[in-house]
């Protein structure tokens, strides 16, 4: 079952989705690349990662929240290809993040713009009451 649809790449081969598409865990579910013409899907991260394509199709880029902060990985995507070479067991660890070839691992959540060398940079900022305020 999908769970969540995250991106569908620009030449429309493959979507990336959140799903329990058969790890042999029970309660966990990881994010995986399907092809939609058919076949055995790609596993991305095993760990909650949002995963996206640049409007190109170049860069396939992922962030994570990871020890230190949150980290995001883009990826070149070979000419004539859809998804770069990914770990079979999809990303885990930072190393896994830092060993894919042609990787750059950035600090924070980057997503890639509309032309080449244009991006943005999510911040997100929480402000909660450090009061208890009693209602009665």
């Amino acid at each position: 079952p999908i769970l969540q649809l995250q991106a569908v790449s620009p030449d429309g081969s493959w979507a990336v989705v959140l799903s329990k598409a058969g790890t042999g865990r029970e309660a966990d579910a990881d994010i995986y690349a399907f092809p939609l013409g058919g076949g055995a899907p790609a596993t991305v991260c095993s760990i909650y990662c949002v995963s996206r394509w640049s409007a190109s199709g170049n860069i396939f880029s992922f962030s994570a929240d990871m020890m230190g902060g949150t980290k995001t990985v883009q990826v070149p995507v070979s000419p004539g290809k859809s998804l770069p070479s990914l770990p079979l067991a999809g990303i885990q660890t930072m190393d896994d993040m830092r060993n894919i070839k042609g990787a750059k691992v950035l600090d924070g959540s980057i997503i890639a713009g509309p032309k080449s060398g244009l991006s943005a940079s999510l911040h997100q900022e929480v402000h909660r009451n450090l009061y208890k305020i009693p209602l009665q």
